[in-house]
C-alpha cells in the first residue's frame, strides 16, 4: 500500500554532516528508508514506497503527490526548471497557489529551507529541534534512534485535550515535538525557527469571491467532486470502498464510477436498527455497479489495552473497535491494504443543525429575502416552526461576540485539569466580519482533523478523496444559506449528483448512528473502565473529578445520557499515558 513515510532533517551543514555521522555512521540510511535527497543543509530519508517528486538545480523534493489547479486536475509527474525555482523562492506557495495535492514538500533557496504541508492534512508531518538540526517527521515509530520517543509528556498538552476535545493544534503530546499544521510552511533556523500561514479557509470564505447561485454552486461542486476523487487513487492498489448509504460515501462511489474504478464496497451494520444502513447500501451499490460486502457489529469485548504503535496523541476512542475490527477483517480477508472513505463530507458539505444560517443569509441577501427562503429552510430542517427558529437565531446573534472558537468540555475534569487558554489554531482565526454560519463551517473542518488517522491501528490503509484543496476552496465559497436550501442539510451536494445516484440516497433524511453499539459497550464494560479510570494516570495526576466518574460507572442499567462518551474519551487519554510508562 503507497503510503508517505520520511524522516528529514535541516540545518547549517556543517552541525548536520556532524549530526548525521553520529546517527549513520556508515553514511547510507536508516533502518527501512532510501536517501532519496541529499543536499548540504537537506537530508530527507523516505520508505521504498513513498511517492516523490524533485526539484530541478536541487531545490528541495516534494513527498507525496501534487496535482494541477485547473479542469484536468492532471496528476504532476515533474516540474520544469521555473517552475522548481518559483515554488522554493515562495518558500511553497506557488505550490499551493498554483496546484494541490497530498504531500510535504522541502524546498531550498539560497540555502534557506522551507517545509511546507498542504491544506488536505493527508500526509502526516512533525518537527523538533536536536542539537540545533530541524528534524522532520510523518511518525514516531522511524525516530527509534533519535529518543524522541522517551521525551517527556507535555503536561499542557493534557489540560488542553481535555478543555476543548478534537482540537488538533501544533501541539502534541509529547514535549518540544510539534506539528505541522495544514497549510502553514515551517522555515528552520538556528534560533529564528518560524512558522507561517500560507493557505487559511478564510481567503476563500471571502465575501468577494461568494458564488451565490444555487444551481452553479451544484455544478461546481459536481465537476470538483468528479475532477479531483478518483485521480488521487490512480496509483493505489487493492482498495476498500466503505459504503454507509449515506450521501458522503455515496458520492464518493459516484466519482468513483464515473471513472470507471469500481473497487469492492464494504458496509458496516450495528445489531440495533440504528446503525444498520443495509439498505441503502445495497441500492446504491447495485445503481453503480459495485460488488457489495456486508459486517456486521460483532459481540467480542473491547481491547482496553495500552496502544502497542508509537503515537505523538490518544487514538480514537476504544468505542469505534467494532466498527474498524469488522471492517479490517474484511480487508485482511480479501487481501486489501486499505480503504477509501467518504469521512469528513459532513466537515465539507456543510452540516450545520444550528440557526446560524439565518443570520448569515440576513447579512448577505437582507432582511427580506432571508425571511422568505432561509428561516423556513431551517425551520424545515430542524423540524421546527419559523418562530421556534426566528427564536435562535435572534438568540446567536445576541451572543455574537462572546461565543468561543472552539466549544469548552469540563465534563468529569478536577478544576487542575481545564486549561487557563486554548492553544491558537490560524483557520480559526476568523476576520472580524466573518459571519457565524461560516465561522462554524470552518471550524467543522478543523474538527475533522481529529479523525482523519492515516492508518487504523491494524496497519490498514485509510484515505479521504474529499478532503482536498480545491474542494475545500469551494464549498467554503458557497454561502451557508444554499447549504440548507429546500430543508435539507447538504442541499448543495445532493443538487451535484441527483442524476448519479438513486433517488433513495439522494433524498433520505435518515442518517446512520452508531449509539445503540456504543451504548452496549459502555453497559459491557462499567467494571473495566472503572479499573482503568480510577487507578490509572489520569487520577493519579488529579485530572479527572474522581467521584463524578466513579459515580457514574457504578450505575445501574443503560446510559439515559450521552456522557459515556466522554468516558470512552478519557480512556483512550488513559491508554495512551499507560502506553508512554512501558
Amino acid at each position: 500500500m503507497t503510503a508517505v513515510r520520511f524522516l528529514a532533517f535541516a540545518g547549517e551543514p556543517e552541525r548536520l554532516s556532524h549530526f548525521l555521522s553520529g546517527l549513520v555512521p556508515d553514511g547510507r540510511r536508516p533502518p527501512r528508508l532510501n536517501r532519496i535527497f541529499d543536499a548540504p543543509d537537506l537530508v530527507v530519508f523516505a520508505s521504498p514506497e513513498t511517492p516523490y517528486l524533485e526539484l530541478q538545480e536541487e531545490r528541495g523534493l516534494l513527498l507525496g503527490r501534487l496535482f494541477r489547479a485547473s479542469d484536468s486536475w492532471d496528476r504532476i509527474e515533474t516540474l520544469s526548471l521555473s517552475e522548481s525555482r518559483h515554488a522554493a523562492w515562495s518558500g511553497g506557495k506557488s505550490l499551493l497557489a498554483g496546484s494541490w495535492g497530498n504531500y510535504v514538500a522541502f524546498l531550498r533557496d539560497e540555502h534557506r529551507v522551507a517545509v511546507v504541508r498542504d491544506p488536505s492534512a493527508a500526509v502526516p508531518a512533525f518537527h523538533c529541534d536536536l542539537d540545533g538540526v530541524q528534524v522532520h517527521f510523518s511518525d514516531l515509530d522511524l525516530c527509534g534512534d533519535l529518543g524522541l520517543g522517551i521525551l517527556p509528556v507535555d503536561e499542557e498538552f493534557l489540560r488542553q485535550w481535555l478543555t476543548w476535545p478534537y482540537l488538533r493544534t501544533a501541539r502534541t503530546g509529547l514535549a518540544d515535538i510539534k506539528e505541522l499544521v495544514p497549510g502553514t510552511i515551517h522555515r528552520p533556523g538556528g534560533g529564528h525557527s518560524a512558522i507561517e500561514t500560507a493557505w487559511t479557509p478564510w481567503a476563500a470564505a471571502a465575501p468577494d469571491r461568494r458564488i451565490a447561485d444555487f444551481e452553479e454552486a451544484a455544478a461546481r461542486v459536481r465537476a470538483t467532486v468528479l475532477g479531483t476523487v478518483a485521480v488521487q487513487l490512480a496509483t493505489f492498489d487493492r482498495l476498500l470502498l466503505e459504503l454507509s448509504g449515506g450521501l458522503d460515501s455515496s458520492i464518493v462511489a459516484a466519482a468513483l464510477a464515473a471513472s470507471d474504478m469500481r473497487v469492492p464496497a464494504v458496509n458496516f451494520a450495528t445489531l440495533m436498527p440504528d446503525g444498520d444502513e443495509r439498505s441503502y447500501a445495497r441500492i446504491v451499490a447495485a445503481h453503480l455497479g459495485f460488488h457489495l460486502t456486508e459486517v456486521e457489529e460483532d459481540r467480542r469485548p473491547l481491547d482496553l489495552r495500552p496502544p502497542e504503535q508509537a503515537m505523538l496523541r490518544p487514538p480514537l476512542s476504544p468505542v469505534l473497535q467494532p466498527l474498524n475490527r469488522a471492517l479490517c477483517d474484511v480487508a485482511r480477508r480479501s487481501g486489501a491494504k486499505g480503504f477509501v472513505t467518504g469521512a469528513g463530507g459532513d466537515n465539507l458539505f456543510c452540516y450545520l443543525t444550528t440557526a446560524s444560517p439565518i443570520i448569515d443569509a440576513v447579512r448577505g441577501l437582507g432582511l427580506a429575502r432571508a425571511l422568505r427562503s432561509t428561516l423556513g429552510d431551517v425551520a424545515a430542517l430542524g423540524g421546527c416552526t419559523i418562530w421556534t427558529a426566528a427564536h435562535y437565531a435572534l438568540r446567536k446573534r445576541l451572543s455574537q461576540g462572546r461565543r468561543p472558537a472552539w466549544k469548552e468540555d469540563r465534563r468529569f475534569l478536577s478544576d487542575e485539569a481545564v486549561a487557563e487558554r486554548m492553544d491558537p489554531h490560524p483557520w480559526l482565526e476568523a476576520p472580524v466580519d466573518a459571519p457565524p454560519g461560516k465561522r462554524e463551517h470552518v471550524a467543522s473542518l478543523v474538527r475533522a482533523h481529529h479523525f482523519m488517522a492515516p492508518q487504523y491501528l491494524s496497519g490498514e490503509r485509510l484515505i479521504h478523496p474529499l478532503i482536498n484543496q480545491p474542494l475545500m476552496e469551494l464549498c467554503l465559497r458557497i454561502p451557508t444559506w444554499l447549504w440548507v436550501r429546500g430543508g435539507r442539510n447538504r442541499a448543495v451536494a445532493r443538487r451535484a449528483f441527483e442524476d448519479l445516484l438513486p433517488a433513495e440516497a439522494i433524498h433520505r433524511r435518515t442518517k446512520g448512528r452508531l449509539e445503540s453499539m456504543c451504548a452496549r459497550a459502555f453497559t459491557e464494560n462499567r467494571r473495566p473502565l472503572e479499573e482503568l479510570l480510577l487507578g490509572g494516570e489520569l487520577a493519579a495526576r488529579r485530572l479527572i473529578d474522581v467521584p463524578a466518574v466513579e459515580s457514574y460507572l457504578r450505575g445501574t442499567g443503560p446510559a439515559r445520557d450521552e456522557d459515556y462518551f466522554r468516558l470512552f474519551d478519557l480512556a483512550s487519554l488513559e491508554l495512551w499515558l499507560r502506553a508512554r510508562g512501558r
